[in-house]
């Protein structure tokens, strides 16, 4: 299996290479979901053109023996500068999905923020990476109370919270 894996990634090169293997793996609503961007997907456009202006350049003949993609991030040291973003119904995607990212995270080092809409308890992805942020969706006009596992947050890195705009979307 693993063999199969390999070989299946071996002709990943790009990003977008990973859409369209995604495609033809996944059922068509849960690519959708996944895939999709909501309105005429401006946002979308917008956050992938800003990165267009940017190229990795090579440095070459240089001593690259002490170079490190390490990044500190509230106090804590991650092998990179980057980490998971939540993932709404995870589940989705993969058998206990937020699971799956918080071992990928521990295992990598990098940071992970569980969505504050995962179908698994925070206490049991902790369990398995102790330092993920969870982003809590605080709706105080609809009368949710989050009390009852905030003392539990002590043990997590931090807790991003997140503000909606109250304003409908669909993805189209």
């Amino acid at each position: 299996m693993l063999m199969n894996r390999t070989r299946r990634l071996s002709r990943i090169l790009s990003l977008d290479d990973f859409e369209t293997a995604a495609r033809k793996v996944l059922p068509r609503p849960v690519f959708g979901y996944i895939a999709g961007a909501a309105e005429d997907s401006v946002s979308f456009r917008q956050n992938r053109e800003c990165f267009q202006d940017y190229n990795f350049v090579p440095n070459v003949l240089v001593d690259i023996s002490k170079r490190s993609t390490e990044a500190k991030l509230l106090g804590k040291t991650y092998s990179a500068p980057f980490g998971i973003a939540p993932f709404g119904l995870s589940a989705l995607a993969a058998y206990r999905g937020d699971i799956v990212l918080a071992a990928a995270a521990a295992k990598r080092q990098i940071p992970m923020i569980m969505s504050g809409s995962s179908l698994i308890r925070l206490e049991e992805v902790a369990q398995v990476s102790p330092t993920i942020a969870i982003q809590s969706e605080f709706h105080d006009a609809f009368g949710c109370d989050n009390s009852d596992w905030v003392s539990f947050l002590g043990m997590l890195l931090s807790m991003p919270i997140t503000v909606f705009l109250i304003a409908g979307s669909k993805s189209e």
